[in-house]
């Protein structure tokens, strides 16, 4: 029965884990871990959603949140925000 609860709880850790994570010697603090950092190819997905207007937040929001399978802080939105070319990020939202 023990084995059964750590095998669920593992694989629920392992299921909130980046992509990209070490599959063996799991560290909790990639939890912890700061800012989104885009691949290439997410930051393509979110200029073709929202080109380089960052005028509507909720419309980074939620072109970051697809790209990357993550929601966003409003760090991220700024940094996504400048990857991708705006002039003037808006973060409210």
């Amino acid at each position: 029965m023990a084995d059964s609860r750590a095998h669920r709880v593992l694989e629920w850790l392992r299921g909130g884990y980046p992509a990209g994570a070490p599959t063996q010697g799991h560290n909790p603090l990639i939890a912890l871990q700061g800012p989104i950092s885009l691949s290439s190819e997410q930051t393509q997905r979110i200029r073709a959603r929202v080109g380089t207007s960052c005028d509507d937040p909720v419309e980074i929001r939620v072109a970051i949140t697809e790209a990357t399978g993550r929601l966003p802080s409003a760090v991220d939105v700024i940094g996504t925000c400048r990857a991708i070319g705006c002039s003037h990020p808006h973060t409210e939202a």
